[in-house]
């Protein structure tokens, strides 16, 4: 099951499909996170790799897209490049070769040490932001001057954004979202992570923003499309959504 809203298609695993471009646009893999945690003290099991892998071939078998687009954060560490995130970057940019796709990087800010990388493997590399038409896609973590470009729907990622949600138990649980919004003549996109760790709950009062793009727009107002894995869906504006302020 998937979500379409005009020509934009969100799937499940936290993927957007433009069809009128046949782009596949995912955002934020932080490959090597755990290697990174590893060294902080705290381990978690690497997994991750083998699940975003799984997810995009499915995409790509069901969608047939022709260009595939990420938004930034391919990798995690900002200071090198480990070994961990060697070995990830280099069997996803095989794989995605191989499908014979236009493959484009839009820059994030963890996308440091890879430029020799992306060149051996033909990726394109968007510094700062890709123009698809009508579509402006930016990893968001650069403040842009929007009126320099022009378009009619902003993509952003870098924000991780998620749903904390408590049941009468006391439990908690946060879910990935897009989050969706139409300001004036532009609609506004933001893409969940494809990694699992960090970012935003942006239902919890108080919270801060990372993006400085997503800040000049009232996020109150914009709708939360969950996707867990298996299911996207609708959700409601952000500002009903608003948590306990215990929390």
């Amino acid at each position: 099951m998937w979500l379409k809203i005009h020509d934009m298609v969100f799937l499940p695993s936290k993927m957007l499909y433009i069809e009128s471009k046949k782009a596949l646009v995912f955002a934020d893999l932080h490959l090597g996170i755990e290697y990174a945690y590893a060294e902080e003290g705290l381990f978690v099991p690497p997994v991750q790799f083998k699940r975003i892998l799984n997810d995009i071939q499915k995409a790509i078998k069901l969608l047939k897209p022709k260009t595939i687009i990420i938004n930034g954060d391919l990798k995690h560490k900002f200071e090198q490049r480990t070994i961990q995130e060697y070995y990830e970057v280099v069997r996803m940019l095989e794989f995605l070769m191989k499908t014979e796709k236009n493959l484009i990087l839009v820059r994030g800010n963890h996308d440091t040490f890879v430029r020799g990388i992306l060149r051996k493997y033909g990726v394109e590399v968007e510094e700062t932001a890709l123009e698809l038409g009508a579509y402006l896609i930016t990893h968001g973590h650069k403040n842009l001057d929007l009126n320099d470009y022009s378009f009619k729907t902003l993509i952003l990622a870098h924000e991780h954004p998620a749903l904390l949600l408590m049941d009468e138990a006391g439990n908690r649980e946060r879910v990935p979202c897009f989050l969706y919004g139409q300001f004036e003549d532009i609609n506004v996109i933001v893409l969940p992570a494809m990694t699992p760790f960090g970012g935003t709950d942006i239902n919890v009062p108080g919270r801060m923003l990372l993006s400085p793009i997503l800040r000049i727009f009232d996020v109150d107002r914009m709708e939360a499309i969950i996707a867990t894995g298996s299911l996207v869906s609708r959700f409601c504006s952000v500002s009903k959504l608003t948590f306990l302020s215990s929390v």
